[in-house]
């Protein structure tokens, strides 16, 4: 029987049920099948643990503090070199090594020649002014230091690795104009639509939207809650769940929620298990999804967009990306710096539900056809297969 071919992916954490933790979930559970697969990661929990060992990857924890600690960024320097250190006792010479996350894709260049860096977007907390100018003064202040510190080590590991993969074209300009280096390829995001799939004969008392937020720019709830106001119809709720909590901003948030007597229209539900994500959507109207376009790349590509029209709900989309829906059949753009265009939208929802609900349906469709998680992984898988034989 021949040997399975060693595939290391370097990660920064599995901490929480993130679009990005989702995606690789299941990238190497597919690969797993082909390949001896292993995940690296500064930190993980029990869960995502758990599910990663169920289909054959083997976790490695490398333990300590990780990016997700303001004392890991202070003392970055020493952290970077224990890494190094970590992970040239784990790598074998010249091994397959896919990374993503700075600063792991600079790590990869310095111990093996077969790298790959699947870059989901220029690295937020250096590039993207937008989401950092939402900050509070002193951690702008830190960050802006960081990316004059560190922002070359950055573009030197996205330079250096031998190969570059990114989303899709939308995020590629993105990852081309901050790194000057066009990607290699583009595997797209994938849904698990055995597991997100519509459930039926769900009737709401009110018209029910569903929203993500990790509290930036990034998902845009400021620019959802901020049109709020502006609805005429009262008949409706927006459900918030949460993949990471920011207790300043969710102050802020319910300040203003309660300044416009929003407390009957908007309920925050909390981090959700992957099995209680599921169901929010299947128990949902609509999904919205009104990320800043100005972002750097962040914002044109959603899981929770895919996830969502594959349960069958109609969305309501940034601007800044061009193949996740089709306009106005599976859901409708909107510049999420014009509230007025997020409201219209809404209303158009829920004054037509039966529309709602075929545009709803025209996106499952969508989905089956060209964002199943069979179809990412065999694009990885060739670029895999292009860098073992060159």
């Amino acid at each position: 029987m021949k040997n399975k071919s060693e595939i290391f992916w370097l990660h920064s954490h599995t901490l929480m049920s993130t679009g990005g933790t989702r995606f690789i979930f299941e990238v190497l559970s597919r690969l797993a099948k082909k390949h001896s697969v292993t995940l690296v990661v500064e930190k993980t929990s029990k869960e995502w643990r758990t599910k990663f060992e169920s289909q054959y990857v083997r976790v490695v924890e490398l333990g300590g503090l990780s990016s997700t600690s303001n004392i890991y960024w202070l003392l970055f320097p020493v952290f970077y070199l224990v890494r190094f250190f970590q992970l040239r006792a784990i790598l074998p010479k010249n091994a397959m090594v896919i990374s993503t996350m700075f600063p792991f894709h600079s790590l990869a260049t310095k111990l093996s020649i077969n790298t790959i860096y699947y870059c989901f977007e220029p690295f937020a907390f250096f590039h993207d002014s937008e989401l950092i100018c939402t900050f509070p003064k002193v951690k702008q202040i830190l960050l802006r230091v960081l990316r004059t510190c560190y922002g070359w080590l950055d573009r030197q590991g996205v330079r250096q690795s031998k190969l570059l993969i990114s989303i899709n074209p939308s995020v590629g300009r993105s990852v081309a104009s901050v790194y000057d280096r066009v990607p290699d390829g583009y595997s797209y995001l994938g849904v698990n639509t055995d597991s997100f799939q519509p459930k039926k004969n769900i009737k709401n008392e009110r018209f029910t939207f569903f929203h993500s937020t990790d509290f930036t720019s990034l998902k845009g709830t400021w620019f959802l809650l901020h049109a709020l106001p502006l609805m005429k119809v009262n008949n409706y709720i927006v459900n918030i769940s949460e993949t990471i909590r920011d207790n300043a901003e969710f102050e802020k948030m319910q300040r203003y929620i309660q300044e416009n007597e929003l407390e009957k229209h908007v309920q925050f539900l909390g981090q959700l298990s992957y099995k209680d994500l599921q169901k929010k959507y299947q128990e949902s109207d609509a999904y919205v999804f009104v990320g800043d376009p100005e972002s750097k790349g962040a914002t044109s590509a959603s899981l929770s967009v895919l996830e969502a029209s594959a349960c069958e709900l109609p969305v309501i989309r940034s601007i800044g990306n061009d193949d996740e829906i089709l306009e106005n059949q599976t859901g409708v753009y909107v510049n999420p710096r014009n509230p007025e265009e997020i409201v219209k939208v809404m209303e158009f929802f829920i004054r037509n539900p039966q529309k709602a609900k075929k545009m709803g349906a025209c996106g499952r469709t969508h989905i089956l056809k060209n964002y199943q998680w069979d179809q990412v992984t065999d694009r990885i898988q060739k670029q895999v297969e292009g860098l073992q034989h060159s």
